[in-house]
């Protein structure tokens, strides 16, 4: 999973000094989208069924998330101390709460209400979602939901989640 995000935390994409944070937010999320569906797949080739010999706990499914969400957030963050980023003087100005949040949304959205999701799901809502709702302030708000609501998005509602 690490490798896949790599490829798509590229400096070129997530450069606030070259790109607004608003489009860095979006090319967050749809990053998070992929993410998800690669997510969703591993998932479904392991079955989550305890009969299986790989059987992965459901309960343990909020924290395999929250560690890919901070691995993002690590890999976009440090992207601008290579060498390439140190030249060009790339900066990441978003927030590691508001990475978090763009996670969480496209997770939400792509995973379906299955019982496994169940205690994942919840967790995102509780613990993500709503907390940042409820106490960040409306100019981040309404970036971060334009981020997630972007007609640019619309290309990832046609890809089949499921």
């Amino acid at each position: 999973m690490k490798k896949a995000m790599q490829h798509m935390c590229q400096m070129a994409f997530s450069d606030t000094t070259h790109n607004s944070l608003p489009t860095v937010m979006l090319n967050v999320h749809q990053t998070f989208i992929f993410c998800a569906m690669k997510f969703h797949a591993y998932c479904q080739e392991l079955h989550l069924d305890p009969v299986s010999s790989h059987y992965i706990q459901p309960t343990a499914l909020p924290s395999v998330v929250m560690g890919i969400f901070r691995a993002c957030y690590g890999l976009l963050h440090n992207s601008r101390r290579s060498t390439v980023g140190v030249s060009a003087g790339a900066k990441f100005d978003v927030a590691e709460r508001h990475v978090h949040w763009l996670g969480a949304s496209a997770f939400c959205k792509v995973l379906p209400a299955l019982p496994v999701y169940g205690p994942l799901l919840t967790m995102l809502r509780e613990n993500v979602l709503d907390p940042l709702d409820r106490n960040e302030k409306l100019h981040f708000k309404r970036m971060l939901h334009s981020a997630v609501k972007d007609e640019r998005n619309k290309i990832m509602d046609m890809i089949r989640y499921t």
